[in-house]
């Protein structure tokens, strides 16, 4: 099991009436450190700081900027898709997505999408590539992620190494 404590994002404006009285302008978000990785014979990788664990996000897509390091991959699949009423592009790729949480590293092939459209974060991680082959539980109270591998996980090759 990977556990991801919920990142602190400060001056997040908070209607009055929402926040508790006298609550700082903190809020805390599943944010979990992520690595892209491109097929061999490239197998070059990008580390994304930044992906927010989204499950009402229907797949997983990543800053089209964050392809460049990947050097060439083959796309598979491309769909159009609205972000905060405007259309845009997204190319899958076949990749390998890795987490880690400095004892435990998970890391499985997934279908990334690659978008234009100005998303808040460098990854959002959606049920298609993500939680499909997690279990994921929110702890709000802890401020944390708990992330397991479930059989899908497993059916799909995915493999876990825990660091000594």
């Amino acid at each position: 099991m990977i556990r991801v404590p919920y990142r602190a994002f400060r001056n997040v404006r908070i209607a009055p009436s929402l926040a508790p009285l006298g609550a700082p302008l903190l809020r805390y978000r599943p944010i979990i450190p992520l690595r892209v990785i491109a097929p061999a014979p490239a197998s070059r990788s990008v580390l994304v700081g930044d992906a927010f664990a989204d499950p009402g996000c229907d797949v997983t897509v990543v800053q089209q900027g964050l392809l460049r390091p990947l050097g060439p991959v083959s796309f598979v699949h491309q769909m159009n898709h609205r972000w905060k009423g405007s259309d845009y592009r997204v190319r899958f790729a076949l990749l390998r997505l890795e987490i880690f949480d400095g004892a435990t590293t998970l890391m499985w092939p997934a279908a990334v999408g690659f978008t234009d459209a100005p998303i808040p974060y460098g990854c959002l991680l959606g049920l298609t590539g993500f939680f499909e082959f997690l279990d994921v539980h929110f702890l709000g109270s802890d401020r944390t992620l708990e992330i397991e591998p479930n059989p899908l996980f497993h059916a799909a090759g995915g493999k876990a190494r825990i660091s000594a």
